[in-house]
């Protein structure tokens, strides 16, 4: 891995992706907002630089993976999804990542997986990264393009189907495509 230059990467692109809409007095400031965003990039960069089992591809490629998972699934970074206030699914994802406590996570895992601080958002990493490599059970072929990158996604994202046609994980496997190609 290319160490700094990889983080740096991972840092410019988290800042330079839109931000979620919110109320004028909601907001948070741009400097409370480019300190979580550093947060988050390190905790991708140090998640990705040790890949769990089952992932075999490059840690560029889990970064990307996780950055584009968290973007999407968190709606941009949003700062009442990372810090637990809000939860997806009924209340049962919760993080960036909007994990679900299961086998792979228990439930006293998945709790301190939301959070503000660094140790909080490196679990929530961590948990994708797993769910993200026992997802590349769908994986047809060794090289990862987008068809292969979307069924990925399509596993994580429903936890049941490798359906690479599905909208939602079209669209990510592109967001995640163009991170490996600016990293």
């Amino acid at each position: 891995m290319r160490g700094r230059l990889m983080l740096s990467g991972l840092m410019t692109i988290v800042a330079v992706l839109p931000a979620p809409w919110c109320a004028p007095r909601s907001c948070e400031s741009e400097a409370d907002r480019a300190a979580r965003l550093g947060t988050i990039a390190q905790a991708i960069h140090d998640v990705a630089a040790a890949p769990p089992p089952g992932w075999s591809w490059g840690p560029e490629e889990l970064a990307a993976a996780l950055l584009a998972t968290a973007y999407e699934e968190s709606g941009r970074f949003r700062r009442d999804v990372h810090d637990g206030t809000k939860l997806g699914d009924n209340g049962r994802a919760r993080c960036l990542t909007q994990v679900h406590a299961q086998d792979a996570l228990p439930r006293n895992q998945w709790r301190g997986t939301t959070g503000l601080d660094y140790d909080a958002t490196r679990r929530c990493f961590q948990a994708a990264a797993t769910l993200l490599a026992l997802s590349a059970r769908c994986v047809t072929r060794p090289e990862l393009g987008a068809h292969q990158r979307a069924r990925i996604v399509a596993a994580y994202g429903t936890g049941k189907t490798c359906d690479p046609t599905l909208g939602f994980a079209r669209r990510r496997a592109e967001l995640w495509g163009g991170v490996v190609r600016w990293l």
